[in-house]
């Protein structure tokens, strides 16, 4: 984690080490590091379970250490004193190589309220699936106390993002954009259609296509749209 000060604001950021963003606070320039640290950890207190370990620059070092041991049991602070040199603005200790994420392009998907709820719907279909982070709104900040400000999840290996709108919009989702999923067995296409489509709206039934031994069309609960092809070898 680490502090950037822009236009007599100074902005605190959280990310993992794949790069991808989970918390940003924009706060006044003249509040030390280790004040804003706090401030950008407090709303994520029981959210990330699987936090071990988190590197932060010298700017850190003192009470946000001695913050983090009090009010994030088992997480360990190290502060990193030197630049890892592979790229430039990036810390880590020496030694320790940053893995930065291959997915250049993210699907980031916007719920109305929904997003936690659909995140567990979909981890609890898809293989190689989990929930990475979650940050949400607390009480009197821009949008309703506990939905999602930004969260992380992965479906089949693959990174996605998601939110909830603090703002009400007449758009929603589109079948004009979908997710393709290449089944590779019956058993997998006949599970996800059954779960995708509960709930929601099959647009193609799942059937055998001039294109296709099997697939379908089909629209969760959400309103996110899915494709699922059986791949043939």
């Amino acid at each position: 984690m680490g502090g950037k000060k822009i236009q007599g604001r100074k902005r605190h950021l959280l990310v993992d080490t794949q790069g991808l963003l989970m918390s940003v606070k924009v706060l006044a320039a003249n509040l030390t590091d280790r004040e804003g640290g706090k401030v950008l950890l407090i709303a994520l207190v029981g959210n990330l379970p699987r936090l071990q370990l988190m590197w932060a620059d010298s700017a850190y070092q003192g009470t946000f250490e001695d913050w983090v041991k009090e009010h994030l049991a088992g997480v360990r602070v190290e502060i990193v004193n030197h630049p890892w040199t592979g790229i430039k603005g990036t810390y880590a200790p020496e030694g320790v190589k940053v893995e930065h994420s291959k997915q250049k392009i993210t699907t980031f998907l916007m719920f109305d309220g929904k997003a936690e709820e659909a995140m567990h719907d979909y981890v609890s279909v898809f293989d190689r699936a989990e929930i990475v982070s979650i940050h949400r709104y607390g009480a009197n900040e821009a949008g309703a106390e506990g939905t999602v400000v930004h969260a992380t999840f992965t479906l089949g290996g693959q990174v996605f993002m998601c939110m909830d709108s603090n703002v009400k919009h007449d758009f929603t989702f589109t079948p004009s954009i979908s997710l393709y999923v290449a089944c590779a067995t019956e058993e997998e296409i006949d599970r996800l259609f059954e779960q995708l489509s509960q709930g929601g709206a099959v647009a193609m039934p799942l059937a055998a296509y001039p294109f296709s031994d099997k697939f379908a069309w089909v629209a969760d609960k959400y309103g996110v749209s899915w494709q699922l092809n059986l791949e043939r070898n």
